[in-house]
C-alpha cells in the first residue's frame, strides 16, 4: 500500500496551492454558499433521550470531550448512533450542524454506492473492461495493461494506473488520461491507492446512467434518506470528481452509516425500503484486498475501509469518518482536521477503542449530585421536543442565519455550566425554579 507516496502527493498539493494558487486542488475546506436545509425532521426523527439509550453517559461524556481536546484530532464533529438513535452530536467552534463539511475521500465509498446501484439495474457489471465502456479514448497505443483494467478493478484500487490525482491538475479531459497513461502491474495483483480509480467510476455512473452521478444518486439514495443540498465538485469536463470533492453534513453521515448498519435499507411509514440490494452491502464490505503488518486495518473492499474488529470504514484524509459496527449496532461519525491520511491513525485507533469496551454500552446516566440537574434538563428537552429535533442534534431548534434571538449552543452549555457551579458551591437548594425560567432561552 503506497502510503508514503500519496503523503508526499498531498505535499506536493499543498505547495501547489500556496505558490500558484491553482483553483484545481482537491484539498481545500470550507461550506459552500448555498443556505443549509435540515434533514431531520418530525417525520424523519432518529434521535432519543440519551437517558434511556444503551449508552454511558459519562464515559461517552469523557470519550467525546477527550477528542475535542485533542490537538492530534483536530475534532470538528462527531456523533454516536447506537440502535437506531442517535445519543450523542457534539461540535467544536465555529463548526455546527448547518455546516457543510469537505469529505475529501470519504466520499469514495458514496461513489461505490452508486455503481452498486447502476449495477442492479443492469447498467453495467463488476466484469465489464474499461476501454469497452470509453472505446473512444483506446488507439494503437492504449497499454495492452490497460486494455484488462475492469470496474472491479477500479473498485478494489487494483488498476495500478499511474494517471493520478497530481497529473489531474494539468489534464483537461482526466478519462482520456486515464486511459492513455502506463500501467505500473498487471490489474488485479497489487493495491494502489488512487483516487483517479474513483473517478472513472463516476464517469462510468455518469455515461451509463445518462445523467450526472449527483442526480442519480439524488432521486435513488440521498431523497429517500432525507439527504440534502449535497454538493460535489467536478471535473473540467463537469463530471463528480467521485473520490473527493463531496460536501455534506455530519448529520448525512450518520445517514449514510445507518444505511450500511441496516443492511441497505431504510424503514419509512412503517414500510421496509430496500435502498441498496443486501447482497451489494455484503460483496462491497468482503475484503477483496488483504493487508500485512496494518495495526486497524484488515483490507479493503469496494472503496470501504475493512476493519479488523469487524466494522467497516467510510475514511477521508484528515479524519473524516464513518465507522459502522453491525455487532455492536453503532455507528459513529466525525469531521476533523488533524494530520492523518490513512485509516491506521490516532483518530480511528481511538473510535475502535471506544467501540470495543462493552462498559461504554451499558445504560448508566450521570451520577454525580451536579450532574442530576443535567439529566433533569436533558429529560425536560426531551419531553418539549417531542414533536420536533431533539436538542441531543442542535440543542433543541436550527439556527438560521439572522434569526433574532437564537440562543447558541455553547451560550446554554454556558448558563448550564454557571448553574452547576451555584449548586455546587453555594448549595443553592431552589436550582430547579431557576432553570425553569431560563432554559429555552432565545
Amino acid at each position: 500500500m503506497e502510503q508514503h507516496s500519496l503523503k508526499l502527493k498531498l505535499l506536493d498539493s499543498f505547495y501547489d496551492m500556496v505558490t500558484t494558487k491553482k483553483s484545481n486542488l482537491p484539498i481545500y475546506h470550507g461550506n459552500d454558499s448555498k443556505e443549509f436545509v435540515p434533514a431531520y425532521t418530525a417525520e424523519n426523527k432518529k434521535v432519543c433521550n440519551p437517558l434511556v439509550a444503551d449508552i454511558n453517559l459519562p464515559s461517552t461524556h469523557d470519550f467525546i470531550r477527550s477528542l475535542s481536546e485533542d490537538k492530534k484530532v483536530g475534532l470538528a464533529g462527531i456523533a454516536i448512533l447506537k440502535d437506531g438513535k442517535l445519543v450523542a452530536e457534539h461540535y467544536v467552534p465555529p463548526y455546527g450542524a448547518g455546516y457543510r463539511h469537505v469529505s475529501f475521500s470519504m466520499c469514495k465509498s458514496v461513489t461505490s454506492m452508486a455503481g452498486g446501484l447502476a449495477m442492479e439495474e443492469g447498467l453495467l457489471s463488476l466484469d465489464e473492461k474499461l476501454v469497452d465502456i470509453f472505446p473512444e479514448y483506446t488507439g494503437l497505443f492504449t497499454k495492452k495493461a490497460m486494455k484488462e483494467v475492469t470496474v472491479k478493478h477500479l473498485l478494489t484500487m487494483t488498476a495500478g494506473v499511474k494517471f493520478d490525482e497530481v497529473s489531474s491538475y494539468f489534464a483537461e479531459d482526466w478519462r482520456k488520461s486515464f486511459i492513455g497513461s502506463d500501467v505500473s502491474f498487471a490489474p488485479g495483483t497489487d493495491f494502489t491507492y488512487n483516487s483517479l480509480n474513483t473517478y472513472m467510476l463516476a464517469a462510468i455512473v455518469t455515461r451509463r446512467a445518462g445523467c450526472s452521478m449527483l442526480a442519480y444518486l439524488k432521486s435513488r439514495l440521498f431523497r429517500p434518506l432525507g439527504i440534502h443540498n449535497i454538493t460535489w465538485d467536478c471535473c473540467p469536463k463537469g463530471i463528480e470528481r467521485g473520490g473527493w470533492g463531496m460536501k455534506l453534513s455530519l448529520q448525512d453521515m450518520v445517514k449514510l452509516g445507518e444505511l450500511y448498519l441496516n443492511d441497505g435499507a431504510i424503514i419509512r411509514d412503517g414500510k421496509h425500503i430496500q435502498l441498496l440490494s443486501r447482497a451489494w452491502i455484503r460483496e462491497s464490505t468482503q475484503t477483496h484486498v488483504e493487508f500485512e503488518d496494518t495495526t486497524l486495518t484488515k483490507g479493503y473492499g469496494y472503496q470501504i475501509w475493512c476493519l479488523k474488529d469487524g466494522a467497516w470504514l467510510f475514511n477521508g484524509v484528515f479524519g473524516q469518518n464513518v465507522y459502522i459496527n453491525q455487532r455492536k449496532n453503532l455507528v459513529i461519525a466525525c469531521t476533523a482536521g488533524g494530520y492523518e491520511v490513512f485509516p491506521e491513525g490516532h483518530l480511528v485507533a481511538r473510535i475502535c477503542k471506544f467501540a470495543a469496551d462493552e462498559e461504554n454500552f451499558i445504560r448508566k446516566p450521570f451520577a454525580t449530585i451536579g450532574d442530576t440537574l443535567k439529566n433533569y434538563i436533558a429529560e425536560k428537552r426531551y419531553q418539549k421536543n417531542a414533536k420536533q429535533l431533539d436538542p441531543a442534534y442542535t440543542c433543541g431548534t436550527y439556527h438560521r442565519r439572522g434569526r433574532k434571538g437564537c440562543t447558541s449552543h455553547h451560550t446554554r452549555v454556558d448558563f448550564l455550566d454557571s448553574i452547576l457551579k451555584m449548586y455546587v458551591q453555594k448549595g443553592i437548594l431552589h436550582v430547579k425554579a431557576l432553570v425553569e425560567k431560563q432554559k429555552y432561552r432565545k
